[in-house]
């Protein structure tokens, strides 16, 4: 699972400490759950139109099989006040889910 955020004005501590304190032990409690990474923004490139919000926050939830995440993202339940507070003051938030695509790389040596 990738997840990007923008926190509003001012916001970025608010939005470190929600992960650090709140939102990392939830996601550890999901099914499947391996590991978080979490990422800030150093620099961007896109081709696109701009008219986008710089997303300058990202972690991605690495799950194992075992996870029932599906195909739809979905908040996290239940939904505390903190975790209210921090979406709605967000100027711009993407989740995605991804599965992992095996025979990528080179191939394998054929003895």
């Amino acid at each position: 699972m990738l997840a990007m955020m923008q926190p509003g004005e001012g916001g970025e501590a608010d939005l470190d400490a929600w992960y650090r304190n709140e939102h990392n032990q939830q996601m550890s409690e999901q099914p499947g759950w391996l590991r978080t990474t979490r990422f800030s923004l150093l620099g961007q490139h896109s081709n696109g139109d701009h008219t986008s919000e710089e997303l300058s926050f990202l972690a991605i939830h690495a799950l194992d099989e075992s996870n029932q995440l599906g195909t739809e993202v979905k908040a996290l339940e239940p939904m505390s006040d903190w975790t209210k507070k921090v979406m709605s003051e967000a100027k711009a938030i993407d989740a995605s889910i991804y599965h992992k695509q095996r025979g990528f790389g080179p191939p394998e040596s054929v003895s």
